[in-house]
């Protein structure tokens, strides 16, 4: 197979990539820790499968991004689909052991190292500075349309069985590599281009990790705390199902004006506001499943896209690999330290942690654009 250059072309094909893969994983992602507690572990367990899920993604992540120096990113791409089909196997076990919880913990953990630090690589290496925004908003779009559909299947296989979505998750996934093929299957350039200084980046890079605990503190500990209320597996795949029609809806708007400071500013500014009043409802109300989980996935994206476009700004012109790496370093060490908050006050406590960590976002996130933007 040729291999295709032309930014254009090579995005649709990521596109379709993305598509396919989170079709595949939009299956049973929401549900990876209400499986485990379906497979007979206690939320304590299940609690520990995310905190070491993350551990690993984190150990992981520091030697890829000396290991990738080496190799070809496409084989990442295949070590992750390798891991997460581990995870699809051993999730097929219905009781509780311990070789199995640390088999699965293990899977998800390179999963989230191998699969992120590939998926940010290509993004860096192939999108050109004018067309960031766009290559980013098409992809994050392209995803997110297949996870409207991906939860309510999902839903009904585990319905059925485990075995049936299990095995349908892990055709899709295998399936998503083919388009990759002919985009990565060569090193990508890294020698020309030194490591970026991680002071310039810093204030950027805190903002999403303190973004990043809150997507975890927005989805999963809440699909947990409503999992354990009673709540059906088919309402809670409302939840992402609301998060991608918010991501179509939203970024398809975001991607034509957040280049300009104002907007960008008065996006996150936003996004932070919208994610403390959910998070105050959710605690007190509960109520009106549908409607708060897309209005926390609305103030999670008005964040993210500007948060996201400026880092992939920065990041050109330098190691991607390296660049990629950091962001995944600091996304795992929110993830992994709001779960660990969560653990330590409790789930319905830990909705509230939002009212801390948003003010924080915003705080860094607009320290570092008036200092990118020169005050303006």
């Amino acid at each position: 197979m040729s291999i295709i250059t032309n930014e254009t072309r090579i995005f649709r094909r990521f596109d379709l990539h993305a598509f396919l893969h989170f079709l595949g994983r939009g299956l049973y992602s929401i549900f990876v820790p209400i499986l485990v507690l379906k497979n007979g572990y206690s939320l304590t367990y299940a609690f520990l499968f995310l905190i070491s899920v993350f551990v690993v993604m984190l150990t992981t992540t520091v030697a890829n991004t000396r290991l990738v120096r080496f190799k070809k990113i496409f084989y990442f791409n295949v070590l992750a689909t390798l891991a997460e089909l581990g995870l699809i196997i051993f999730f097929s076990v219905n009781s509780p052991q311990p070789l199995v919880f640390i088999a699965l913990f293990i899977c998800e953990g390179l999963y989230y190292a191998f699969y992120y630090v590939a998926y940010r690589s290509i993004m860096i290496h192939n999108t050109s500075a004018a067309h960031v925004v766009t290559n980013m908003g098409n992809l994050a779009i392209a995803a997110q349309f297949a996870s409207l559909l991906a939860p309510f299947v999902g839903a009904l296989l585990l319905t059925a069985g485990k075995p049936f979505l299990l095995l349908t998750a892990a055709l899709f996934i295998l399936v998503s590599l083919w388009p990759l093929v002919s985009i990565v299957n060569r090193p990508l350039d890294i020698d020309t281009h030194p490591k970026i200084a991680i002071k310039t980046v810093m204030r950027s890079l805190l903002a999403y990790g303190f973004l990043r605990a809150l997507e975890i503190n927005l989805f999963w500990i809440w699909a947990i705390y409503v999992y354990l209320d009673g709540l059906s597996l088919a309402f809670i795949s409302l939840i992402p199902v609301s998060t991608a029609a918010a991501t179509i809806l939203v970024v398809s708007g975001l991607k034509r004006i957040i280049i300009k400071p104002f907007w960008w500013r008065l996006a996150v500014a936003v996004g932070a506001l919208i994610i403390i009043l959910v998070s105050v409802w959710r605690f007190f109300a509960g109520s009106f499943l549908t409607l708060t989980n897309f209005a926390a996935s609305v103030g999670f994206l008005l964040a993210l896209v500007p948060l996201e476009t400026r880092l992939y700004s920065s990041f050109r012109g330098h190691d991607i690999y390296h660049a990629a790496g950091l962001m995944e370093i600091v996304a795992g060490i929110g993830a992994l330290a709001v779960l660990l908050l969560a653990f330590t006050i409790g789930l319905k406590a830990a909705l509230l942690a939002p009212i801390i960590l948003a003010p924080l976002m915003l705080f860094l996130a607009w320290k570092s654009g008036i200092a990118n933007d020169g005050g303006k």
